[in-house]
C-alpha cells in the first residue's frame, strides 16, 4: 500500500507544488513559536493555605453543629426526665394507697391464698419494672410507666373481682377468713 501512496505523490508532485501558502502565514507561525500561552501556577504554599482554610472551616462548622445538637438534646432529655419523674410520682401517689386499701379490704373480708399468690407474682413483676425504670437510663421510660400503671390496675382489678365473686357466690367456709365467734 505504501508503494501506491509513494507513486501517487510522485505522479502528482507538480499539482502539490503549484498551491502556495498565503504571504503572512510564515510570519504568523514565527510569531506563535516565540510566545507560549501563559499558564497560571499555584505555589505549594498557597495550596496548603487553601487546604488549611477548608479544614478549619469544616472543623468550626462541625464543632458548632455538635454543640447545638448536644445542647438541645440534653435540655430536652432533662425536660422529658422531669415530666416522666413527675408522672412516676403522681402514679405512685395515686395507686399505692388505692392498692393498699383494696388489699386490706380483701384480707379483712376474705382469705384466699391463691389470689394472694397471684398478687405476689404481680408484685415481683412490678418491683422489676420499678427497678429498671429508676436505675436504667437506656429503657423507654414512657413504656415503663405505662407497664407499671397497668400492673397497678391489674392487681386492683384482680382483688375487686375476687371479692365480688366470693361475695356473690357465698363460697364455702373453708375459703373464707376464720372468724372466732362463728365456731
Amino acid at each position: 500500500m505504501e508503494d501506491k501512496l509513494k507513486s501517487f505523490i510522485r505522479d502528482n508532485k507538480e499539482q502539490f507544488d503549484s498551491a502556495k501558502a498565503p504571504d503572512n502565514a510564515w510570519a504568523r507561525i514565527e510569531k506563535d513559536l516565540g510566545s507560549s500561552p501563559k499558564t497560571k501556577t499555584v505555589s505549594l504554599k498557597t495550596l496548603w493555605m487553601i487546604l488549611g482554610g477548608f479544614v478549619l472551616l469544616f472543623a468550626v462548622i462541625g464543632f458548632t453543629g455538635y454543640k447545638m445538637i448536644s445542647t438541645d438534646n440534653s435540655s430536652t432529655n432533662v425536660h422529658y426526665a422531669e415530666i416522666e419523674d413527675n408522672q412516676f410520682q403522681s402514679m405512685q401517689q395515686y395507686y399505692q394507697p388505692l392498692l393498699k386499701s383494696t388489699e386490706q379490704k380483701f384480707v379483712s373480708e376474705v382469705n384466699a391464698p391463691s389470689v394472694m399468690e397471684e398478687l405476689t407474682e404481680l408484685d415481683e413483676g412490678f418491683v422489676e419494672l420499678q427497678t429498671d425504670y429508676l436505675n436504667n437510663d437506656a429503657v423507654n421510660k414512657e413504656m415503663m410507666l405505662k407497664l407499671m400503671k397497668e400492673n397497678y390496675e391489674l392487681r386492683i382489678k384482680i382483688l375487686e373481682m375476687a371479692m365480688d365473686k366470693i361475695n356473690a357466690n357465698a363460697i364455702p367456709e373453708s375459703l373464707t377468713k376464720e372468724k372466732t365467734n362463728e365456731y
